[in-house]
């Protein structure tokens, strides 16, 4: 059973949910028609959200314990936010700013796997830096998406320029 979550909308398309152990989080579907901004098929534009799991509460000292409950949710509120928005695109991009980005996309693969359906596609890819560091990114969308092809094309595209810019 996941945790309860409310979608408080607004601008990143919020949803809040509270575990057991008082931790809060934010999951957020922002706006993010930049990164198909080159793409030849402008309407994929309107189409794509960064997908966003973002931690803002935790209480002192307490070192968040493994909680299967938090993937569940997060693939609920994903059902949520995609059966609401039917065509969407949405990215995930693990944060490296602290070298654990390997550590994120474990966990955001857990999650997928609550939320793997023939409904979806996931496509996977990495990002190269000037050093060479590699940088995990997904992209998910409905495997009945009219567009699908074009977005996958765009997609691949896009991470082949910018890794071949490096």
């Amino acid at each position: 059973m996941p945790y309860k979550f409310f979608n408080v909308g607004g601008n990143d398309n919020s949803y809040i949910f509270e575990t057991d152990n008082h931790l809060i989080y934010d999951v957020k579907f922002r706006p993010s028609s930049y990164l198909f901004e080159k793409t030849p098929k402008p309407y994929i534009n309107d189409l794509v959200f960064e997908f966003i799991i973002e931690l803002v509460y935790k209480p002192a000292n307490l070192k968040p314990p493994l909680d299967k409950k938090i993937s569940l949710t997060v693939a609920h509120i994903f059902h949520d936010f995609f059966n609401k928005n039917y065509n969407v695109i949405s990215i995930y991009f693990c944060d490296s700013s602290d070298a654990k980005q390997e550590v994120r996309m474990k966990k955001f693969n857990q999650w997928w796997y609550q939320l793997k359906a023939p409904t979806y596609i996931k496509v996977d890819e990495v990002l190269v830096d000037s050093k060479k560091h590699e940088y995990p990114i997904s992209m998910i969308l409905r495997n009945m998406n009219p567009y699908k092809m074009e977005i996958i094309e765009a997609f691949l595209a896009i991470v082949q320029e910018q890794n071949s810019n490096k």
